[in-house]
């Protein structure tokens, strides 16, 4: 009797596990991030191939290289891009203003690349943006001054 009784108490347990992995094979990228991303990718050369795996509607999904998601606090199906490790990857052209679309990004890294140009203004639209990281690049002119508007920017 006692060995049904603890088999009945893993039970709910056992359902638990399998309702969460089930939502995390259910989960989705928000599609502004999605859109995002793949304007960021079209804008920039990737001669090495290391983003030969951003490809499809889920970056969160299919863990493309570099992109580092979380839940939404109010819907656990749907992720968000948190950070952008893109770090030493011979990656060239131009940041994309549409990065500024990944409103929960955390940690933009994307230094010792080839990237150019300026850093686009809307970038300051990222408000939750903690670390921005871009040295070792061929990027121009100066600091947009909506910068100045992240407040929980800590080293850029």
């Amino acid at each position: 009797m006692e060995s049904h009784l603890t088999c009945w108490r893993k039970g709910p347990f056992a359902a638990l596990v399998i309702a969460a992995f089930l939502d995390s094979v259910f989960a989705y990228t928000d599609p502004v991030e999605v859109k995002a991303l793949k304007s960021f990718h079209d804008k920039i050369g990737d001669p090495m191939n290391h983003l030969s795996n951003w490809k499809g509607d889920d970056p969160c999904g299919s863990q493309w290289n570099g992109v580092v998601c979380l839940p939404d606090d109010k819907d656990i199906k749907k992720q968000h891009v948190h950070e952008l490790h893109l770090l030493n990857m011979n990656l060239t052209g131009t940041l994309a203003p549409d990065l500024s679309n990944l409103k929960k990004l955390y940690i933009l890294d994307m230094m010792w690349n080839k990237i150019s140009g300026s850093i686009p203004p809307e970038i300051g639209n990222l408000s939750n943006l903690y670390l921005l990281l871009l040295n070792g690049n061929n990027l121009s002119g100066t600091l947009p001054d909506s910068l100045g508007r992240l407040s929980n920017l800590n080293r850029i």
